[in-house]
């Protein structure tokens, strides 16, 4: 089995590797408009618009080849429920971007940082990467505490980074060294 196929497991939460048949049991929680009020896409307009998107990063790669793309679908134990997804985009140059889709309702519950972590752990041990980054609009308070709490230090302010739903939209860019996540 490929390495960007097998599951992820924590103490709270079963993180797969994203399919199309995991659209319909996410389409509910990736409809909730809140987790685009700072990035500029929008809430799938169907479940079949959600199957293309996953069918797209079962690729496990970029078209090009040159970026591997990890995407989990984030179970909760308890419940059985997909809440999101947590990324990892894998650069060239050994670097990794994190991001994170998560419904509002299950926020606070520390479930992010539990996945975030797990995925961390994976890029640390399994992909030699030696840089991961993060980007997150200025405005997402939640987001900047996530990964302040993840151990990640804010390293560059991007001012107007992108225009969009009307707005100009400031970024700050995370990073961590692979080898410094905090416990």
């Amino acid at each position: 089995m490929n390495r960007t196929e097998i599951p992820l497991e924590t103490p709270r939460i079963h993180l797969e590797p994203v399919l199309r048949r995991h659209a319909p049991l996410l389409f509910e929680a990736l409809s909730d408009a809140s987790i685009y009020h700072y990035i500029p896409t929008d809430p799938p307009g169907s479940v079949a618009q959600l199957e293309s998107r996953f069918e797209r990063l079962e690729a496990r790669q970029s078209p090009d080849g040159l970026e591997v793309w990890l995407n989990w679908v984030i179970r909760i134990k308890a419940t059985n429920c997909c809440t999101g997804l947590v990324q990892a985009t894998i650069c060239q140059d050994g670097s990794a971007l994190l991001a994170y889709e998560l419904t509002q309702v299950l926020r606070g519950q520390g479930f992010a940082t539990e996945a975030c972590q797990a995925v961390i752990a994976e890029l640390r041990g399994h992909y030699a990467v030696t840089l991961i980054r993060a980007y997150v609009d200025t405005r997402n308070v939640p987001s900047i505490r996530l990964l302040e709490r993840l151990g990640f230090s804010r390293d560059e302010y991007v001012a107007r980074a992108d225009y969009f739903k009307g707005a100009w939209s400031d970024e700050f860019i995370y990073s961590m060294m692979a080898s410094d996540q905090a416990a």
